[in-house]
């Protein structure tokens, strides 16, 4: 039997995205999958829809990646699995400014928004995060 192939691009940031990206392959690989990372440089975080035009077709057979980078990274006939860690949003605990707050709401969430909505599997990590996808995605997730 052909052992499926699982696509992880993504920015490596030091952050808990790694550690989780980490973990979520060593259990695709614990049930079979092949698997492989493509780390494209930190400047793409703030133009992700740039890395369409960078990143070249894989022979991956999935493709998971973050809610940032989704929409870039969608290929027909591939099955695209998106995590989404938090939704970037003023709260008592973080407070990122008006220009961040600009920044965020019509450039980050929105490309967001799309990802969760051309994905065919969303994960969320928290209840919390469940229903701040659920508030500005068209489709409703569940955590898995």
């Amino acid at each position: 039997m052909k052992r499926k192939k699982m696509l992880f691009p993504l920015i490596k940031l030091g952050s808990g995205a790694d550690v989780h990206f980490n973990l979520l392959a060593k259990e695709f690989a614990n049930k079979g999958y092949d698997i492989k990372f493509t780390f494209y440089p930190r400047i793409f975080i703030h133009f992700p829809f740039l890395l369409k035009f960078f990143r070249k077709k894989s022979d991956a057979d999935i493709i998971n990646t973050t809610a940032e980078l989704g929409l870039a990274f969608k290929e027909k006939n591939k099955k695209l699995i998106i995590s989404v860690l938090h939704i970037p949003k003023k709260t008592e605990y973080f407070n990122p400014g008006f220009i961040k707050t600009l920044y965020y709401n019509y450039w980050i969430i929105p490309q967001m928004r799309r990802s969760i909505e051309i994905a065919d599997t969303v994960y969320v990590n928290s209840e919390y995060t469940k229903r701040e996808v659920n508030k500005i995605a068209r489709r409703k997730v569940i955590p898995r």
